[in-house]
């Protein structure tokens, strides 16, 4: 949704509100439809606040926008959700039953995999790189507020706010994710 943001930007005004909503709605749809019931209410939530903020200027401003425009996001997400809960229910089997069908066959591999294997499972991320990811943020971190506070007065809480972002995905995926 960030990236609808930037389209907005880029956009004249009398066309960003119909743009950030259509763009918006469609992609809150479709995420609804093949995310989890469960995870519509924050996908919901997120589309709401990318309308709010990029459709209508002054951008980033949360009061100017009409409540139409929530309740267009809202009623995407929902038919999403609707959609895609009707795209994954088969005809003559139910839920419960497929549940537990996944459950007996995972609980046949987990008895499958010996003590040994299932360790190295759990592990995942080896050692070096775990210390690897915390070197480098007591490195990047560190000399990073060090470069703000030289630069303090020619740059935006933003664009700090943007470089420490920036920094922790680095680490992050340095470390695994």
């Amino acid at each position: 949704m960030l990236v609808l943001g930037v389209v907005a930007v880029a956009t004249h005004p009398p066309v960003r509100t119909g743009i950030v909503l259509v763009l918006t709605c469609l992609l809150v749809a479709a995420v609804s439809a093949l995310a989890e019931v469960a995870a519509s209410l924050p996908i919901a939530l997120i589309g709401c606040f990318t309308v709010a903020g990029f459709a209508r200027a002054p951008i980033g401003d949360l009061k100017s926008t009409p409540l139409w425009h929530l309740g267009v996001v809202l009623a995407a997400t929902a038919a999403g959700a609707v959609f895609g809960r009707l795209g994954r229910v088969r005809p003559g089997g139910d839920s419960a039953s497929r549940t537990a069908a996944v459950t007996v066959t995972l609980g046949r591999v987990r008895r499958s995999i010996g003590h040994s294997a299932r360790r190295s499972l759990t592990a995942g991320i080896s050692t070096r790189r775990r210390l690897g990811a915390l070197a480098l943020a007591a490195v990047v971190l560190p000399a990073l507020t060090a470069a703000m506070v030289a630069a303090q007065g020619s740059l935006a809480l933003v664009d700090e706010l943007l470089f420490y972002f920036l920094a922790v995905v680095l680490v992050t995926l340095v470390g695994g994710l």
